[in-house]
Order: C-alpha cells, then structure tokens, then sequence
C-alpha cells in the first residue's frame, strides 16, 4: 500500500486558522487534502470500544485490514461511525445536509501520515457526497503526532 505524506506544500490553500494544540494556540495553513489518501482514527475515544471489540472477535485485525488496503480500512471504520449513529451518538446525515448547505466550515486535523484527528464524521460525511458527485477533498491542518 503506498504512504502518502500530507504537507502544506503539496495540498496547503494560503488560508490561515488558528488551532489549540496542548493549551497553545497556533496558527496553522489550511490545506486541501484529496479524500482517499486519508484514514479514520482507530486512536479515537469515540471509537476504541467497537475498534477492540472487532480486534478481539475477528482473525482479521483492523491492522491486517489496514495493510492490505486503505479504503477497505475506511469502510471497517466507517461500520463503526454508523453503529454510533444508530445510537444516536452523532448523525452523518445530519453533517451531509449542512456540508451540502454550507460546505465545510470547519477544518479537520490531521498527520502528516493522512491519520484524522479531529473530523472523522465530517470525513465519512465528505466521502458520502463524493460517491454521490460531490467534491472528494477534506480540508484540514496538519498537526504533530503530539496532537
């Protein structure tokens, strides 16, 4: 599987926001990140009880998953964001209709690696819409490893 590097010099838009990072605040560059060189946070505290339980129940890990392939890690971890939704936990269909009215307001976080720290429904929300026509970009900021 090929790793992807996110920088500012690649996908970066100019636009400048501010971000708090560890109680600081600092000002970081927008960028405009294609969708398919991004994963979803497996670290998440939303996620960590459904991302364990397939872990222990499955011989396929989600390490195995993400090995072979990116988007089929995307779409394990995508399960897990619609299991929440059933819960009423957050709603992606509620994020789609306002991206569709308002389009991205806020950006996402991530690493350099294409890992989302913060946006994980606004991502699989962007992923819908793209399989429906839509535009295939997250746009977010690139934050260390420490975030």
């Amino acid at each position: 599987m090929p790793y992807y590097h996110v920088s500012t010099k690649d996908y970066g838009t100019g636009e400048k926001v501010q971000v708090i990072v560890k109680g600081k605040v600092e000002t970081l560059e927008v960028c405009k990140i294609p969708l398919d060189i991004l994963y979803l946070d497996d670290d998440s505290e939303r996620f960590i009880e459904y991302v364990n339980n397939y872990n222990s129940s499955h011989r396929e890990s989600l390490c195995d998953i993400w090995s072979g392939s990116r988007e089929a890690y995307n779409e394990k971890m995508e399960g897990f964001v619609y299991a929440l939704e059933k819960e009423g936990a957050l709603s992606v269909s509620e994020m789609k209709k306002d991206i569709l009215e308002h389009g991205q307001t806020t950006p996402g976080c991530v690493h350099a690696d294409g890992r989302i720290k913060d946006g994980n429904i606004r991502f699989v929300a962007l992923r819908e819409l793209a399989k429906e026509g839509h535009e295939e970009y997250f746009y977010a900021v690139i934050v260390g490893y420490d975030y």
